[in-house]
């Protein structure tokens, strides 16, 4: 990204700021794998369409005698791991498991694995089914499984020519003693800087805002019932971006899944030009459907929810507080959201347009899509997906300790 563009994004630099993002990677023990050779090995999971993919597209990928000199030994931001006092390079914090090689452009996601079996909540919407599934994995390194989706994500945007953010590198395989503690995947990546950076955060907690939705708005100056806006970036631009990116994703067969498709994983990076473009990134979640010709009603109905829920997930905020009440079902808090949801986002409506339009192209029956979408509203999957989208008591209530307007990634 140009000097002058990456300014613009993120201002100047504070030398502190610069410091205190400082990370050093140490030596640790464990295996590296090369992509092609890793790939191989564990093909076994993910569902035979999606082997079939990665099998296919095994000459693009990096094997092991490629690996860069530099990253031929398993590195890890884990102090307690290391077994070198002196670190083999400096990185930049990227999130809280990952680490970022500005010099050259290398991420290392998933390179913070522990000791003591800490975890986090991940939530899975299995094709053809209406609940959100939730489960826990590591935290701080990745699962095989999430490595081949990382994988499988990456042939698929380079077989439908789509944008490609993050090319994979190399995997390494963590050890403690004959325990592995999980996997890190390195790729080089054409950069960081996220669209979450954009995004204008009111000063104000969710308490105000709820006191001046109750007073009519007088007090907020236009913010209550307003969807977030993007600061020094153009709304209009973005979200035809995205709706093209996820619509062309969708109609290929390409599902990010509810874990990826937060809008932090959304990813400003520079033409040659100098000309912003999106890309989307993080696959570890990534999966593909068979999208036929001619889609029936059973299929119509699963892929409407499973793009409604993804759309839903990776939308802007919008700041209309719904009392729900507080044995609200899922189908009444999915009403209830909805009712503001898709009056207000933009990004939905720029989906919408771009999802009948393909409709169109693939000689669907275009008068089935809303009886399909009108189906997925209703939903609990949907209700849990606009649970964090616009503010209502039911969301409130599982985050008592917030005080502020924040994204899940952050």
């Amino acid at each position: 990204m140009p000097d002058e563009v990456q300014r613009d994004i993120l201002g100047p630099a504070n030398p502190k700021d610069l410091q205190d993002r400082i990370l050093p990677l140490y030596v640790c023990d464990g295996v590296v794998h090369g992509i092609a050779e890793f790939a191989a090995a564990y093909l076994d999971l993910l569902a035979p369409p999606e082997a079939d993919l990665v099998r296919g597209s095994t000459e693009g990928l990096a094997s092991a005698a490629s690996i860069p000199p530099a990253l031929t030994t398993c590195l890890t931001r884990s102090v307690e791991l290391r077994t070198a006092d002196e670190p083999h390079l400096l990185a930049c914090r990227s999130g809280a498991r990952s680490a970022f090689w500005e010099e050259k452009h290398v991420k290392f996601k998933g390179c913070r694995p522990v000791l003591d079996g800490a975890d986090f909540p991940v939530e899975a919407l299995a094709f053809g089914t209406c609940e959100i599934q939730h489960a826990r994995i590591p935290f701080g390194v990745m699962r095989a499984e999430g490595i081949m989706r990382e994988i499988l994500g990456y042939c698929f945007l380079r077989l439908h020519g789509l944008p490609i953010h993050f090319t994979p590198l190399c995997v390494y395989e963590y050890h403690s003693g004959t325990r592995t503690l999980g996997f890190c995947l390195v790729g080089e990546t054409i950069g960081e800087v996220r669209i979450e950076q954009f995004v204008d955060y009111p000063d104000r907690t969710i308490e105000d805002i709820i006191h001046a939705q109750s007073s009519g708005g007088r007090e907020d100056g236009g913010l209550v019932g307003s969807e977030l806006n993007l600061k020094g970036l153009n709304l209009w631009w973005y979200v035809e971006q995205k709706a093209l990116l996820l619509s062309r994703m969708h109609f290929l067969g390409g599902l990010r899944g509810i874990l990826n498709s937060n809008i932090g994983n959304d990813v400003i990076v520079g033409h040659d030009s100098g000309a912003p473009r999106l890309c989307l990134c993080d696959y570890d979640t990534f999966s593909i459907v068979s999208v036929p010709p001619d889609a029936g009603q059973v299929f119509l109905a699963a892929f409407a929810l499973q793009c409604l829920v993804e759309v839903a997930k990776g939308s802007l905020s919008i700041l209309e507080y719904v009392d729900l009440p507080p044995n609200a079902s899922a189908s009444q808090r999915a009403e209830a959201l909805g009712a503001v949801y898709f009056h207000k986002s933009s990004l939905w409506r720029a989906y919408e347009r771009r999802f009948l339009e393909s409709a169109k192209r693939r000689g669907w029956a275009v008068e089935a899509v809303p009886a399909a979408f009108e189906e997925a509203r209703h939903a609990e999957a949907f209700a849990d997906a606009l649970s964090g989208c616009v503010l209502n008591r039911h969301y409130v209530a599982r985050m008592a300790a917030a005080r502020g307007v924040f994204y899940p990634h952050n």
